[in-house]
């Protein structure tokens, strides 16, 4: 049986945290951000793969830790920069092949000619981001697209939590406008 509660009001799962004697260790960020963990734990530190890849050996101390989740079909690639040249970098992508996705803000979508471009919100809505990154990755999935670039968030508050998917769900693989 399946039960379909109706539209998640969140988006992401939920935030794990390992307490640690007085520490705690964020495994997982979600709705409940760091700043929000900050007002009741003292030291709060950062599990490393929330940011980065962590080829962790042996089992993972939370889910989605240890392997590439969250992921479309299609191949993904997380771009980071400057709006200016992300819009460029992504424009051209677009122009280049018909069967290239994009992932973005409301304000850059505006901007962004062709079918195959979904919004997670304006940007500055981390809530929106949250709620609207696996529909827009799962969008994909009902199209021919084989390639999706998604524009990064600020990996800060609850856009912690959308840039830990969001890099989950691209393997990793980023393309760093500011270090050309």
């Amino acid at each position: 049986m399946i039960i379909d509660g109706g539209e998640c009001e969140i988006g992401l799962e939920s935030t794990i945290v390992k307490i640690d004697g007085d520490s705690a260790i964020l495994l997982r960020p979600g709705a409940v951000t760091p700043e929000m963990l900050s007002r009741v734990v003292s030291d709060l530190k950062f599990d490393a793969g929330i940011k980065e890849k962590n080829d962790i050996g042996g089992a993972p101390l939370a889910p989605g830790m240890k392997y590439k989740h969250y992921a479309p079909r299609a191949e993904v690639y997380l771009v980071k920069g400057d709006d200016d040249k992300a819009l460029a970098y992504l424009k051209a992508r677009l122009d280049e092949d018909d069967n290239t996705g994009v992932i973005c803000f409301d304000e850059m979508a505006k901007e962004l000619d062709g079918e195959n471009i979904v919004s997670i919100g304006k940007k500055d809505d981390g809530a929106a981001h949250a709620k609207a990154l696996f529909s827009a990755l799962r969008h994909f999935d009902e199209t021919s697209v084989k390639t999706i670039y998604a524009t990064s968030v600020v990996p800060s508050g609850i856009d912690l939590a959308t840039y830990n998917r969001m890099m989950k769900a691209s393997g990793y693989k980023i393309i760093d406008l500011d270090e050309n």
